[in-house]
């Protein structure tokens, strides 16, 4: 496809912020208005258009393909999304960590830790830490589940994660 706008820019509608190519707004792939809720999201999905030549290149619009899919396919049932994700909850590998005596733990509590406590706070959600890779969390103590619509700590007491076994 070839480029057909001149100019790509941020602009503030009612339902929040646009692309507008030459002063038309973008829509998403599904048809939808491309409202996201921030000038700054709306200025890098413009500069993702801003930056294509001559010939557009579908691919390298990233960020538009991660915010079409939040508009299209997420919002209109967004407990469905978040339930499929917390699925895959427990055998993410941020839940999973190296035993307390071994380096990388120190490593994983700096990098791995304010992720997942920031999640915690945002989502009401509590996920259960597992020391060593090579034990997997019970079937029924889930990693992650929360108000979103699931369970995910056994107990607001319970450590953050077991210790773990005697070798």
């Amino acid at each position: 496809m070839k480029r057909f706008w001149r100019e790509a820019k941020a602009v503030q509608g009612e339902d929040g912020w646009h692309v507008a190519l030459d002063a038309r707004r973008v829509k998403t792939q599904g048809g939808n208005p491309l409202a996201v809720p921030n000038k700054a999201l709306a200025d890098l999905l413009a500069g993702e258009w801003a930056a294509q030549g001559e010939e557009v290149e579908p691919g390298s619009f990233r960020h538009r393909d991660i915010a079409d899919f939040a508009i299209d396919v997420v919002a209109p049932d967004r407990a469905a999304a978040i339930a499929a994700l917390l699925r895959y909850a427990e055998t993410d590998t941020l839940c999973y960590r190296a035993d307390p005596e071994e380096p990388l733990f120190k490593r994983q509590q700096e990098v791995w830790e304010p992720l997942l406590a920031a999640c915690e706070a945002r989502e009401g959600v509590r996920f259960q830490r597992v020391s060593t890779a090579r034990r997997t969390p019970p079937r029924s103590r889930p990693c992650a589940t929360g108000s979103m619509g699931s369970t995910i700590s056994p107990s607001p007491r319970s450590p953050p994660w077991p210790r773990s076994p005697p070798r």
